[in-house]
């Protein structure tokens, strides 16, 4: 038998009589050694507790309210009373609790259904203390399987087949467990299908792979992915609408709009803020992403776990029931307008997202056919993660975890953030370096489970702080190449982060307009307008060079990473900078540095 104490914990009282403890001692209440085992150690203001052999009916740890513990142990010899509380909330007498074994799933094997009949099991628990509910966690069963909370797995399908499935228990302490369960559906010859299976949303499929080190390969020039320029490619970040860019985007992604903010309440909606985003975008004519984020504490599963905004539970994993209704009503609400969902913010940081990434591909199960059901031109994005670095996982690992749980058949284009250094305290790296390796990481994973043609969408990205990057030349040199790169490499879409943050990504201000860097995205958006990447940019030595045509007229982008250079030009007769002036090539050579010019 076995249960778990969470810190932290505060002695709200300690009532000791007959044989009292002593300060910073040891006292231990004798119990039978044939009673059931229920091991217990508690610190306390006196010293530690512990009752290493404890009657089941006479010391328990009860978690059947919100939050809190009460120890309960009466012996025939000293009585001894220790009332606690968890995480500052009191919790009242648990008399007549015990301690019960730790909660279990018992069915380990399903038998097979037949094609074509209705199927009906009920699944089985050890353990915990009843009554006990049930959810289906990640799935691959036909649509029409169900798990209901009385833990009956029903439904029928015309498919044979091997399904795979997770199932979730709790129990009247909040205790629960997952269990992975198979499926297997075998055809009849004499029976016809009643109902026509729903497909999988994306016809991809995903394999379950030998687990394995997520892979890190070497920077290899290799491009997947579209290398057509769209409008949407040069995309962006802000803090505001009344502070819209004026320079070129195609995609903006708010702040400011999570659904903490915009449901505060069950039921309760304040919509102005998203509105405002809304009624913006469509003015520019450009499109929308909506990114889920911050879950409300009413509608979280831990409403008192610490997350990004304090200990209200934004970050734990949402109840079903809520989070659909929330998903319904948004894309009901914004059909048409909201071009794109991003399915989650950073879900490797735990600031974010605390649950694991079969939890979330559980969340994107259920959110998935909603949003295709209501607008099915939108594009539904994978949970982004953060790179370079990860809170605390690396994103090649949780984007691999993600996708093994079966993530890729709720995503049509595979979303994370590019950065260029693991913490905010650190020197931004090179976009040859960093960025280039992310990309090259990121496509491999996507490889390994078949999914290397979904598009590569970079919501969110940069050098980071401006103090990661001081020196705004340096700041307009890295976002150039920032861009150049990722085009080159079919990256689909870069958010750059953030056009109205005065800390982090500035490229306007408003006392000062838009800064070199801004300029330069206007420049890079306004030169590129209509390219094809002929292939990946290249390297010899320190510098580079990302090859373009527009129509039939020929491009080449070059600079040099290690500082001033001159280079010789093949079949180009001009050149244009990055503050749109042209010059004429004069000799054999041009003169070259951190910041493109653009050949022609």
């Amino acid at each position: 038998m076995q249960f778990q104490l969470f810190p932290p914990l505060a002695i709200l009282a300690i009532m000791v009589s007959a044989a009292a403890a002593t300060p910073n001692s040891t006292t231990t209440i004798p119990s039978p050694a044939t009673e059931a085992q229920c091991p217990i150690s508690l610190q306390t203001s006196i010293g530690a507790l512990s009752e290493p052999t404890g009657r089941q009916d006479r010391i328990s740890l009860d978690r059947r309210a919100p939050t809190g513990v009460h120890v309960d142990g009466i012996t025939s010899g000293p009585y001894l009373l220790a009332a606690l509380e968890m995480e500052g909330s009191p919790f009242a007498d648990a008399t007549g609790s015990r301690c019960y074994p730790a909660l279990s799933l018992k069915t380990s094997a399903l038998p097979a259904a037949t094609a074509g009949s209705h199927y009906n099991v009920a699944l089985t628990v050890a353990g915990g203390q009843p009554p006990y509910s049930w959810s289906l966690g990640p799935s691959s069963l036909p649509h029409n399987f169900s798990v209901n909370s009385s833990g009956d797995l029903s439904g029928e399908t015309s498919r044979a087949g091997t399904y795979t499935f997770n199932v979730i228990v709790s129990d009247a302490l909040k205790n629960n467990v997952t269990g992975a369960l198979t499926l297997t559906v075998v055809s009849s010859t004499t029976t016809q299908p009643t109902s026509t299976p729903t497909p999988t949303p994306t016809p991809t499929p995903t394999p379950t792979p030998t687990p394995a080190p997520s892979p890190t390969p070497a920077p290899t020039p290799t491009s997947s992915g579209s290398p057509n320029w769209t409008p949407q490619f040069m995309a962006m970040n802000a803090l505001k609408p009344s502070n819209w860019p004026t320079v070129p985007i195609g995609a903006m992604r708010p702040t400011g709009t999570t659904w903490a903010t915009i449901e505060p309440s069950r039921g309760v909606y304040q919509w102005q803020g998203l509105d405002s985003w809304v009624a913006a975008s469509q003015a520019h004519g450009v499109q929308l992403e909506y990114v889920f984020l911050n879950v409300p504490q009413w509608a979280s599963t831990l409403p008192t776990q610490s997350c990004n905004r304090g200990p209200i539970g934004c970050a734990a994993p949402p109840n079903d029931a809520d989070w659909k209704q929330f998903v319904t009503t948004l894309v009901t609400r914004y059909k048409g307008r909201i071009t794109s969902y991003e399915m989650w913010n950073e879900a490797d940081a735990y600031g974010f997202w605390t649950g694991t990434p079969a939890q979330m591909v559980h969340l994107a199960s259920l959110a998935y056919p909603i949003i295709k059901s209501i607008d099915p031109n939108a594009i539904v994005l994978s949970p982004s993660d953060a790179a370079p670095g990860g809170w605390p996982i690396p994103y090649a690992t949780w984007l691999d975890e993600y996708l093994q749980a079966g993530g890729g058949k709720y995503a049509d284009a595979i979303a994370w953030h590019g950065y260029a250094a693991d913490r905010n305290t650190q020197p931004a790296s090179p976009p040859e370096v960093s960025l280039l390796s992310q990309i090259v990481t990121i496509r491999g994973v996507l490889a390994k489970y078949g999914l290397q043609t979904l598009p590569l969408w970079n919501t969110e990205g940069g050098y980071g702080a401006d103090t990661q990057l001081p020196g705004q030349q340096q700041q307009a040199d890295f976002l150039a190449r920032w861009y150049l790169i990722q085009f080159g490499y079919g990256v689909a879409r870069a958010y750059w982060y953030q056009w109205d943050n005065t800390l982090y990504g500035t490229l306007w201000t408003s006392t000062g307009g838009e800064t070199p860097a801004g300029q330069v995205y206007g420049q890079i958006s306004s030169l590129l307008s209509g390219a094809r990447a002929s292939g990946p940019c290249t390297a010899s030595g320190a510098v580079w060079t990302c090859n373009y045509s527009i129509g039939a007229v020929s491009y080449e982008a070059v600079w040099d990473t290690a500082g001033t250079a001159t280079f010789t030009p093949s079949g180009f007769t001009a050149y244009t900078d990055l503050t749109g002036k042209q010059f004429q090539i004069a000799g054999n050579s041009v003169p070259i540095g951190p910041l493109p010019i653009l050949l022609h």
